[in-house]
Protein backbone atom coordinates (compact mmCIF):
# COMPACT_ATOMS: atom_id res chain seq x y z
CA UNK A 1 0.00 0.00 0.00
CA UNK A 2 1.73 3.26 -1.20
CA UNK A 3 0.53 5.52 1.38
CA UNK A 4 0.96 8.66 -0.59
CA UNK A 5 1.33 9.72 -4.46
CA UNK A 6 4.69 9.10 -5.98
CA UNK A 7 5.84 8.08 -2.34
CA UNK A 8 8.78 5.61 -2.24
CA UNK A 9 7.69 3.59 0.37
CA UNK A 10 9.54 0.92 -0.67
CA UNK A 11 13.26 3.05 -0.78
CA UNK A 12 12.46 4.64 2.45
CA UNK A 13 11.86 1.48 4.47
CA UNK A 14 14.99 -0.07 2.77
CA UNK A 15 18.25 -1.02 4.07
CA UNK A 16 21.67 -1.20 1.70
CA UNK A 17 25.04 -0.78 3.97
CA UNK A 18 27.90 -0.80 0.90
CA UNK A 19 28.37 -3.61 -1.25
CA UNK A 20 25.71 -5.31 0.95
CA UNK A 21 22.13 -6.61 -0.56
CA UNK A 22 19.82 -4.64 -0.15
CA UNK A 23 16.26 -5.22 2.06
CA UNK A 24 12.87 -4.13 2.12
CA UNK A 25 10.32 -5.64 4.59
CA UNK A 26 7.09 -6.62 3.27
CA UNK A 27 4.21 -7.12 5.32
CA UNK A 28 1.39 -9.19 3.99
CA UNK A 29 -1.69 -8.92 5.34
CA UNK A 30 -4.03 -11.61 4.60
CA UNK A 31 -7.90 -11.38 4.69
CA UNK A 32 -10.97 -13.80 5.86
CA UNK A 33 -11.15 -14.49 2.50
CA UNK A 34 -7.81 -16.06 1.88
CA UNK A 35 -8.06 -17.76 5.20
CA UNK A 36 -10.97 -19.65 4.17
CA UNK A 37 -10.05 -20.34 0.80
CA UNK A 38 -6.39 -21.51 2.26
CA UNK A 39 -5.23 -25.10 1.72
CA UNK A 40 -8.59 -25.94 -0.46
CA UNK A 41 -11.15 -24.83 2.45
CA UNK A 42 -11.10 -24.57 5.99
CA UNK A 43 -13.01 -26.63 8.17
CA UNK A 44 -11.62 -26.89 11.28
CA UNK A 45 -11.31 -24.29 14.08
CA UNK A 46 -10.80 -20.50 13.31
CA UNK A 47 -6.65 -20.89 15.29
CA UNK A 48 -5.70 -24.19 12.91
CA UNK A 49 -7.07 -21.98 9.59
CA UNK A 50 -5.09 -19.22 10.33
CA UNK A 51 -2.07 -21.35 10.74
CA UNK A 52 -2.64 -22.95 7.70
CA UNK A 53 -3.37 -19.83 5.48
CA UNK A 54 0.00 -17.98 7.39
CA UNK A 55 1.87 -21.03 6.10
CA UNK A 56 0.34 -20.88 2.93
CA UNK A 57 1.09 -17.41 2.25
CA UNK A 58 4.76 -17.99 3.84
CA UNK A 59 5.37 -20.73 1.17
CA UNK A 60 4.14 -18.46 -1.25
CA UNK A 61 6.40 -15.00 0.03
CA UNK A 62 9.20 -17.08 -0.04
CA UNK A 63 8.91 -18.08 -3.56
CA UNK A 64 8.49 -14.52 -4.56
CA UNK A 65 11.19 -13.77 -2.26
CA UNK A 66 13.79 -15.71 -3.99
CA UNK A 67 12.43 -14.65 -7.16
CA UNK A 68 13.37 -10.65 -6.31
CA UNK A 69 16.70 -11.95 -5.03
CA UNK A 70 17.32 -13.83 -8.48
CA UNK A 71 16.17 -10.83 -10.57
CA UNK A 72 16.80 -8.12 -8.69
CA UNK A 73 19.21 -8.74 -6.38
CA UNK A 74 16.91 -7.23 -3.58
CA UNK A 75 16.31 -9.14 -0.31
CA UNK A 76 12.59 -8.93 0.87
CA UNK A 77 12.09 -9.66 4.67
CA UNK A 78 8.76 -10.71 4.60
CA UNK A 79 6.16 -10.90 7.71
CA UNK A 80 2.90 -12.58 7.44
CA UNK A 81 -0.48 -10.42 9.18
CA UNK A 82 -3.48 -11.58 9.86
CA UNK A 83 -5.85 -8.55 11.41
CA UNK A 84 -7.98 -10.93 14.06
CA UNK A 85 -9.60 -7.67 16.01
CA UNK A 86 -12.81 -7.54 13.58
CA UNK A 87 -12.92 -11.20 12.97
CA UNK A 88 -11.14 -14.62 14.05
CA UNK A 89 -10.22 -15.26 10.76
CA UNK A 90 -9.36 -12.04 9.59
CA UNK A 91 -10.27 -9.11 8.25
CA UNK A 92 -12.56 -7.81 5.37
CA UNK A 93 -12.57 -4.93 3.10
CA UNK A 94 -15.52 -3.48 1.32
CA UNK A 95 -16.17 -3.43 -1.93
CA UNK A 96 -17.30 -5.46 -5.34
CA UNK A 97 -14.48 -5.51 -7.18
CA UNK A 98 -10.28 -5.09 -6.67
CA UNK A 99 -10.26 -1.39 -7.12
CA UNK A 100 -12.87 -0.66 -4.29
CA UNK A 101 -11.46 -2.85 -1.99
CA UNK A 102 -7.63 -2.15 -2.50
CA UNK A 103 -8.84 1.59 -2.00
CA UNK A 104 -10.84 0.32 1.53
CA UNK A 105 -7.19 -1.46 2.28
CA UNK A 106 -5.23 1.91 2.04
CA UNK A 107 -7.81 3.78 4.01
CA UNK A 108 -7.65 1.38 6.78
CA UNK A 109 -3.80 0.73 6.96
CA UNK A 110 -3.28 4.40 6.44
CA UNK A 111 -6.37 5.90 9.30
CA UNK A 112 -6.19 2.83 11.81
CA UNK A 113 -3.62 4.04 15.07
CA UNK A 114 -2.40 0.51 15.52
CA UNK A 115 -2.00 -0.04 11.66
CA UNK A 116 -0.10 2.59 11.08
CA UNK A 117 2.41 2.03 13.98
CA UNK A 118 2.73 -1.66 12.34
CA UNK A 119 3.40 -0.60 8.97
CA UNK A 120 6.28 1.97 10.12
CA UNK A 121 8.54 -0.87 9.78
CA UNK A 122 7.69 -2.04 6.74
CA UNK A 123 8.73 -1.05 2.98
CA UNK A 124 5.88 -2.31 1.66
CA UNK A 125 1.96 -3.36 2.81
CA UNK A 126 0.55 -5.64 0.59
CA UNK A 127 -2.93 -7.42 0.61
CA UNK A 128 -3.00 -11.22 -0.20
CA UNK A 129 -7.19 -11.94 -0.50
CA UNK A 130 -8.70 -14.67 -1.66
CA UNK A 131 -11.87 -12.64 -2.77
CA UNK A 132 -13.91 -14.24 -5.76
CA UNK A 133 -13.40 -11.46 -8.29
CA UNK A 134 -14.14 -13.84 -10.95
CA UNK A 135 -17.35 -15.76 -8.79
CA UNK A 136 -19.32 -13.42 -8.24
CA UNK A 137 -23.38 -14.72 -9.87
CA UNK A 138 -25.29 -11.50 -8.52
CA UNK A 139 -22.98 -9.02 -10.23
CA UNK A 140 -24.52 -10.87 -13.29
CA UNK A 141 -27.77 -12.56 -12.91
CA UNK A 142 -29.76 -9.14 -13.63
Amino acid sequence: AAFGTGAPVAAAQGTCVGDATPQVKVLYELDSYFVKDSRGGCVSDDAACVAAAVADATDLTNLVATQYMLQAGVELVNEVFVDTRENPIGGTYPGRDSGEILDNFNLKWRDDPELSVKRADSGLVHLLSGFPLCKQPELFSH
